[in-house]
């Protein structure tokens, strides 16, 4: 069970993520999974015994031939079916949003339609069938979703995820609905923020200052090109302000390294907004100060990359490539304080080593004049 779950939600989901894992963890030769399937005929409410045969079954479609992937369609069917009538609460629907991209949708649709209809008032259900549904009815699926949201007002699962599926509509809609899902976006993810600094325990929020960082960037994004800029300005402030009451500067002792990741998350992450904003509205000299603001330190060594690629494209090569080379100078520290002798350290001196190499060329080729495509690392 994870945080969305707390004592002030109403979501309850039954089970624990591992359940889920052994779907695609566990292997069985054939005859191990005709075992499976005669012990579940008399303990059907076996779930490790039915998740790791759901497994199989998932693994040998995969590899079969069309004639058998039918006869295995049945069977997957069967078995979530089984976990639909039966454990319509179970963790493991929370989990399985591919499964509504091909037939199995359509052989399910109803069993869930009857779940919701039968469980009107459990936000559980409605998650779950939600997430279902994503995929393949995204409409009906935010329609759940909102009905869960009014029930369980202080949960951030709800507009969270709605604040995806609105992300995905601007992303694959009509560019007449543009503006409305952008709008849309932004309002879900303003009630996910707020519920999740409201409600969550701080021993989360520590763990997971930036959860929302990348995210508020795409959202951010949408409203830009729209030119909500007002919005996404709102947005830029949401997020720096959740660094205000943090710790700071970066070597406080006794901070937690993830919440040192996540001060210096948000902070880039708004200031980037701020940067890209600008330079929608052409001023490239406030850009060229956000860009310049943005943190570089450990153990963040992360390249706001769309920020810089922006302002490369409006011919700020310089400031784009003294923005790099702070990069790399992280880079080459890690580099120099490393200590070969494991493998797992070799594998991330020779990370650091490759993003190093990969600066350097993104700068030869802006010296040369072009505009290399800069990626994240």
């Amino acid at each position: 069970m994870d945080h969305t779950a707390r004592d002030n939600t109403k979501y309850r989901p039954e089970g624990k993520h591992e359940d889920f894992r052994v779907v695609y963890s566990t292997s069985l030769s054939d005859e191990q999974a005709l075992e499976v399937q005669n012990q579940l005929k008399s303990e059907p409410d076996n779930l490790p015994a039915r998740f790791s045969l759901l497994g199989h079954l998932l693994r040998a479609r995969c590899k079969a031939d069309s004639g058998d992937k039918r006869t295995l369609l049945g069977e997957v069917t069967e078995q979530l079916q089984w976990l639909v009538d039966n454990h319509p609460r179970h963790l493991f629907h929370a989990q399985c949003r591919g499964f509504g991209e091909d037939k199995i949708h359509q052989r399910l649709k109803s069993h869930w339609a009857h779940q919701v209809a039968s469980n009107a008032d459990d936000v559980t259900v409605l998650y779950h069938a939600a997430i279902f549904s994503e995929l393949s009815d995204s409409m009906y699926s935010a329609k759940l979703l909102r009905r869960a949201s009014k029930l369980d007002t202080k949960n951030e699962i709800f507009p969270e995820t709605l604040c995806g599926i609105y992300l995905r509509s601007f992303e694959k809609g009509r560019k007449s609905d543009k503006k409305k899902f952008a709008k849309l976006a932004v309002s879900e993810f303003k009630s996910a923020l707020y519920r999740y600094e409201t409600y969550c325990t701080e021993e989360w929020k520590k763990l997971y200052q930036y959860r929302f960082d990348i995210t508020g960037g795409n959202v951010a994004d949408s409203a830009i090109e729209c030119q909500l800029f007002e919005e996404a300005q709102e947005l830029a402030h949401l997020i720096l302000g959740r660094t205000a009451s943090l710790q700071f500067p970066l070597n406080t002792p006794g901070i937690h390294p993830g919440e040192v990741y996540g001060i210096i998350s948000s902070k880039n992450t708004g200031g980037a907004i701020l940067g890209k904003i600008a330079i929608a509205k052409n001023d490239l000299s406030f850009a060229v100060d956000r860009l310049n603001g943005l943190v570089v330190a450990e153990p963040y060594g992360h390249i706001e990359n769309d920020l810089a690629q922006s302002l490369l494209a409006c011919g700020e090569a310089e400031a784009v490539k003294l923005y790099l080379k702070r990069v790399e100078e992280l880079h080459k520290t890690r580099t120099s304080d490393g200590n070969k002798g494991s493998n797992q350290m070799d594998a991330e001196l020779s990370y650091e080593a490759t993003t190093c190499k990969k600066i350097r060329r993104w700068i030869r080729k802006i010296d040369a004049g072009h505009i290399p495509r800069l990626e994240r690392c």
